[in-house]
């Protein structure tokens, strides 16, 4: 299922993956009493200041808080920066099957880099769309999933990626 386009009459759509065949969890396994965060890097094409960063909700099985941070990313040694930014939205169950958009203020992006947004939350429970592909067909060429633990472990993959959307303010 593709999930539409970016269409901002203001904005500039620089990363985007829009497709969406399964489902990454995020947050607070309520049985196991355990969190998962996810990310997803990404290169931009353009420069200007971030305007949003939009996922994809499949599902909502326990509403509550979703924090995003966007980071720079270095590719080649597979580092993720402190965070340069970071918002928190309240989820909602009635935001299940649309898109749920992060506004991170004062947030300038530089084209040709590559960054990363890290989702995270302590009290909800949501599946966020996500597109799977293969080691030969990759939905996204220029990004990675990642998958990150309450121990510090992260790991990534080059078959996944999350179903997002990234703007920046038109100059």
């Amino acid at each position: 299922m593709n999930t539409g386009k970016l269409q901002y009459l203001h904005a500039v759509s620089v990363a985007e993956q829009t497709n969406n065949n399964t489902t990454s969890w995020v947050g607070l396994f309520p049985i196991q009493a355990f969190e998962i965060s996810k990310g997803q890097t990404f290169e931009t094409h353009t420069e200007g200041d971030l305007e949003s960063i939009e996922v994809f909700s499949n599902l909502i099985t326990k509403p509550g808080h979703l924090e995003l941070s966007i980071h720079q990313f270095d590719p080649l040694e597979k580092k993720w920066s402190d965070a340069i930014g970071t918002t928190t939205v309240e989820v909602k169950k009635s935001d299940e099957g649309s898109w749920m958009k992060f506004n991170v203020p004062s947030c300038h992006l530089t084209k040709g880099k590559h960054y990363g947004f890290k989702l995270v939350s302590h009290d909800c429970l949501i599946g966020i769309g996500e597109a799977m592909g293969s080691s030969s067909n990759p939905p996204l060429t220029n990004g990675q999933e990642w998958k990150f633990a309450v121990n510090g472990q992260h790991t990534s993959f080059s078959y996944c990626s999350l179903a997002f959307k990234v703007a920046l303010k038109a100059a």
